[in-house]
C-alpha cells in the first residue's frame, strides 16, 4: 500500500480467473446484476450467481 496525499494505492496479486466458461443464464446482455465473487467462481452461469448470493 503506498499513501499518496489523500488517496490509497493498492497492488493487487495476480488476476483470477474461472476454472471453467461462466454463461449468463437468464439475463439479457446488458442486465446488471450483483452477485458475490466466490458465487461467480462456483457457478454455472450467472444468473445462478446472483440467486445464491440473494439467498444468503
Amino acid at each position: 500500500m503506498i499513501e499518496s496525499g489523500n488517496y490509497f494505492v493498492y497492488k493487487l496479486g495476480p488476476a483470477i480467473i474461472p476454472p471453467k466458461e461462466v454463461k449468463n443464464g437468464k439475463i439479457y446482455p446488458n442486465g446488471r446484476v450483483w452477485a458475490m465473487l466466490d458465487t461467480l467462481l462456483t457457478s454455472d452461469t450467472i444468473s445462478e450467481a446472483r440467486d445464491i448470493s440473494k439467498a444468503r
